[in-house]
């Protein structure tokens, strides 16, 4: 029988995988390169960290509503925008539609059940990384529970 379990958020994972951080190029260059890395890095990304951890279903679902809910909604407001306004409309709505994604994505899906600290305990050796950050610098280290 499996030992008690959590919830652990992996939010974290999620808002490395949607960073696009670029190299400096000049600006055509630059658009050129968000226009073909962002899009793609937008739609598989956080799916990719939900299959890495194991959680099919959320990548699944994180990619329906990535690659779903921008389109639909842009079609709901182009039925809804006035006739010299539209382009503008849809844009708009397609690109909020693209940040809801984004959110309901971390808020609903971002989660995945482990084992808690008790359970992991009683399985022997652990080792703990730690990570200080003050005004006198930076330390790290590994320490070790049995």
């Amino acid at each position: 029988m499996p030992g008690p379990q959590i919830f652990r958020r992996n939010s974290l994972g999620t808002q490395v995988a949607e960073a696009r951080v670029a190299p400096t190029f000049d600006q055509t260059n630059e658009l050129l390169f968000f226009a073909f890395v962002g899009p793609p890095a937008y739609a598989i990304g956080a799916p990719i960290v939900h299959f890495a951890h194991d959680n099919v279903p959320q990548g699944l679902a994180s990619l329906g509503l990535r690659l779903g809910v921008p389109p639909v909604l842009g079609a709901v407001a182009s039925l809804g925008c006035a006739p010299g306004r539209r382009e503008k409309c849809v844009i708009s709505t397609v690109l909020a539609s693209m940040i809801l994604a984004m959110v309901l994505d971390d808020a609903l899906l971002a989660y995945e059940t482990v084992p808690s600290a008790r359970a992991h305990a009683q399985n022997g050796l652990r080792f703990l990384p730690t990570l200080a950050v003050d005004r006198h610098g930076v330390s790290a280290g590994i320490g070790l529970s049995l």
